[in-house]
């Protein structure tokens, strides 16, 4: 960076990328002030992001300084004497205040050596500092700075001359206690529309939490589905969070374990919400259970586990007593007392169903939206509460189903609810399934069996109905609280919902997602001619799957047999499927009579295959193909029948050596990911005279991520390519968009390996051949690169003449860069 540029920080918690950005001029505090407040963030476990850390040499200082601030939770500004002398921490400041304003970014001023009205009003040494500006600058931009001046110094903040004697180290002490403040304060949860009944139940838990000793308190909220468990626990953790040092919500234990590397995700939101600074991914889930106990839990802290189904998640989440500090709180909820370490746990709390005035309330506010009935609505508002027994859901549901009808249409349901036993509560939620379409009805099971806790555009893409009918169809279902989408804009449904969902469809046979239904129809052979779905994951000790109960399966449209083994030859006649999902797919090929020109996702990593399938195959609805970790893939298929393809994963894919020619030709993909292979000698063959009969450049929208040593005359061929687009090599980053080229870029992580769209600049850049540099017997000594408007930009090469790596320097404003070759 130039010396006047502005220097920063962030940190990542689970809903921003980072906790903390620090904007600072470094002139003033890089080596003295902001040293200590990175340490003490570091301390704190507020894991921080430094630019002379964490932004390598070579890329685009400004853009990555801008992604960190967009996506940091709070900002803190340290306002120094010099601070606004510099126009980059000025640029930074209104992006900063931007920041506030749309995407309700805390903020946090800092006043160091200076006076707060000074800043507010830009008079003192500022007053000086300004009047250069303004010669120097245009007016808007001087008037804006002036602004984002004013409005950060009468914001809240802490002032260096309020400390006592001036200590730094007390002053820094004020700013991390500061900062949890703001972050506990966002970690507020969201309880309930209508909280009725909740606070007596609070009082009764709170109770519970009293009776215990002053040591550890673990307390169980144990009850069926929908008796209002989730909620109660939110209210406690409002409650209490701020009591503690640190605190933890885990949300939906039993189903996020289940979904790949789903411990370790619990895990690194553990560690993400009590401030443990641990910068390594966890690897294995007992690696991150010894992390939790031995750094996570040495402070007092509350947490709650919410919908624990295993022993095992607590145990991989080190939830033990002698694991914790004295004062420590510990809350899980669950459906199964059995689940419950009865020896370490204080107390269970059982959650009483709503008496019948709450439940009459309840009822009444999700029907006609006040706490009591209409006139002519209240006997016919007594019978639901009735036939609800005091179930919270079966109330919500009810009553959403029944908002905006008239008095006969109440009539009506409750003549569907008297022939349903009042001892099985859960079948009264079928109620609102029976006002269902059969379309609807049809997305309702499909979510509940498939796509609890997917994303909804993806789903979308994968379910067979066009978007407009999906959106009216999903619109009945969330009207009726069916179906959630959260603001992840991912699809959720409580599970009392979703579990009477399966009942119907293992009813049905239609789609199966229990393991032990999916082993009995695939062994026994029965049922198969109307199963639509399957998704599940296999046990390595379970028998192989019997490959003839597949050839009936005609209306099969999802398909999810995680590291199921065979036996027999694999067919499917379906002509419906669309999902097709089997990690450690047990065959050399994928067979060739499998109908698979509707397929929009196709999952097979850690597969056998040598190769996908022999000969061409046209998949023109094909957009996810993922077939990473597959160790014998020897070669791609052909590729020129994936029109629509948008990611291509074929990382650790070490065997493989041949790629495909037609690969060039998919310009929609988004994601490619060869991560951890050598590039195969194949791809060099391509025809150089195939690049200018392209209709349009080879485009890559977000980034292209290739590791593997690639010697210099491939580099020019995929360089021609790759105009306006990333490409990672080795490491190292070569910004074909950018007027320069940035380099030593670290190599990223697969969680990381897909990067956010580029803005395109004006001024493309690009690499002049290197044909004459690239022979057996010369060694280049410099390589030109030509830039339309910044001719000034030069690539100096000084070999080592063992030809092994080659250091290029960019030279020219506004900075130098260091790319790293490999010549072959």
């Amino acid at each position: 960076m130039a010396q006047e540029t502005c220097c920063s920080s962030s940190s990542s918690n689970q809903t921003w990328s980072y906790e903390v950005f620090v904007s600072f001029y470094g002139k003033d505090t890089r080596l003295s002030f902001t040293d200590h407040l990175f340490a003490a963030l570091d301390r704190s476990g507020i894991h921080n992001f430094r630019d002379n850390r964490d932004i390598e040499r070579g890329e685009a200082i400004w853009t990555e300084l801008e992604k960190a601030i967009e996506s940091s939770r709070i900002a803190i500004i340290v306002f120094s004497r010099n601070y606004a002398a510099s126009r980059w921490c000025l640029e930074e400041l209104v992006k900063i205040m931007e920041c506030k304003q749309s995407l309700q970014q805390m903020v946090l001023p800092v006043f160091y050596d200076v006076d707060p009205s000074d800043v507010r009003n830009q008079k003192g040494s500022l007053e000086i500092t300004f009047a250069s500006h303004e010669e120097r600058f245009e007016k808007g931009k001087v008037a804006r700075w002036r602004a984002a001046l004013t409005e950060a110094a009468n914001l809240s903040g802490v002032d260096l001359q309020n400390v006592e004697h001036r200590f730094e180290s007390k002053f820094i002490e004020k700013i991390i206690e500061d900062i949890f403040c703001k972050l506990n304060e966002s970690a507020h949860l969201m309880v309930a529309p209508y909280p009725v009944g909740i606070e007596s139940r609070l009082q009764e838990l709170i109770k519970k939490l009293s009776s215990g000793s002053s040591d550890v308190c673990m307390v169980g909220i144990w009850g069926m589905s929908g008796i209002g468990k989730t909620t109660i626990a939110k209210a406690i953790y409002n409650q209490l969070r701020r009591k503690l040092e640190a605190s933890c919500f885990l949300k939906n234990v039993s189903e996020n374990s289940k979904q790949p590397n789903g411990l370790i995700n619990l895990q690194e939101q553990i560690l993400s919400s009590v401030h443990v600074n641990y910068n390594r991914k966890i690897k294995v889930d007992d690696e991150g259970t010894s992390i939790i106990k031995s750094k996570a839990w040495r402070k007092k802290v509350l947490v709650v586990l919410d919908d624990v189904d295993h022993r095992d998640q607590l145990d991989k989440l080190a939830i033990r007593r002698g694991n914790f500090q004295p004062g420590s709180i510990i809350i899980i909820t669950t459906r199964d007392k059995s689940k419950l370490k009865l020896d370490e746990i204080n107390e269970i709390y059982t959650p009483p169903t709503l008496d019948y005035h709450e439940s009459l309330q309840l009822l009444s506010w999700h029907a006609f939206g006040k706490g009591h009935p209409m006139g002519n609505y209240v006997e016919l508002s007594k019978e639901v509460v009735y036939y609800a027994g005091g179930l919270p859901l079966a109330l919500e549901v009810l009553g959403s189903s029944l908002s905006d009808k008239s008095t006969i249409e109440w009539e009506g349901t409750l003549e569907k609810l008297r022939v349903i036993p009042h001892d099985e509560i859960q079948e009264k939620l079928m109620v609102s399934l029976h006002s269902l379409s059969e379309t609807e009805k049809k997305l309702f099971l499909d979510i509940a069996c498939f796509y609890v806790g997917m994303e909804k555009n993806y789903a979308f893409q994968i379910l067979q109905y066009s978007d407009l009918v999906l959106e009216s169809e999903l619109g009945v279902l969330v009207h009726l609280c069916l179906v959630t989408i959260d603001c992840s804009n991912q699809l959720t449904m409580h599970d009392m919902i979703r579990d009477i969902g399966r009942e119907v469809a293992r009813r049905e046979c239609s789609r199966l997602c229990n393991r032990k239904d999916v082993l009995d129809v695939l062994e026994l052979d029965e049922g198969t001619k109307v199963v639509e779905g399957i998704m599940t994951n296999l046990w390595v000790s379970d028998l192989p799957v019997d490959a003839i109960a597949f050839a009936k399966m005609h209306r099969l449209r999802v398909l999810k047999l995680n590291y199921a083994r065979l036996k027999g030859n694999f067919q499917c006649p379906s002509k419906r499927l669309r999902y097709l999902e089997w990690y450690g797919f047990p065959m050399e090929s994928i067979p060739a009579d499998l109908y698979m020109e509707n397929l929009i996702a196709l999952y097979m990593p850690y597969s056998s295959l040598i190769e996908l399938w022999t000969g061409p195959k046209i998949l023109k609805r094909l957009k996810f193909l993922d077939v990473s970790h597959s160790y014998h893939l020897r070669r791609t298929p052909d590729f020129s029948g994936m029109d629509n393809l948008e990611v291509l994963l074929l990382n650790n894919c070490t065997d493989l050596v041949e790629v495909h020619e037609s690969f060039i030709y998919l310009d929609k993909l988004v994601t490619l990911d060869v991560e951890d292979w050598k590039l195969p000698l194949s791809i060099y063959n391509l025809k150089r005279d195939m690049v200018p009969r392209l209709e349009s450049p080879f485009t890559v929208r977000d980034s292209l991520l290739i590791s593997s040593e690639v010697p210099l005359r491939y580099l020019c061929f995929v360089h021609k390519l790759l105009q306006h687009k990333d490409f990672t090599i080795n490491g190292s980053l070569i910004a074909t968009a950018t007027s320069s080229v940035p380099g030593n870029r670290k190599k990223s992580s697969k969680s990381s390996a897909i990067h956010p769209p580029q803005p395109p600049l004006d001024t493309p850049t690009f690499l002049s051949e290197l044909d004459d540099f690239c022979g057996a017997k010369a060694k280049p000594r410099f390589v030109e690169l030509d830039s339309l408007n910044q001719p000034q930009h030069k690539i100096m090469t000084k070999m080592d003449l063992t030809g092994d790596v080659q250091s290029v320097l960019t030279m020219g404003e506004p900075h130098i860069h260091v790319v790293n070759f490999y010549e072959t």
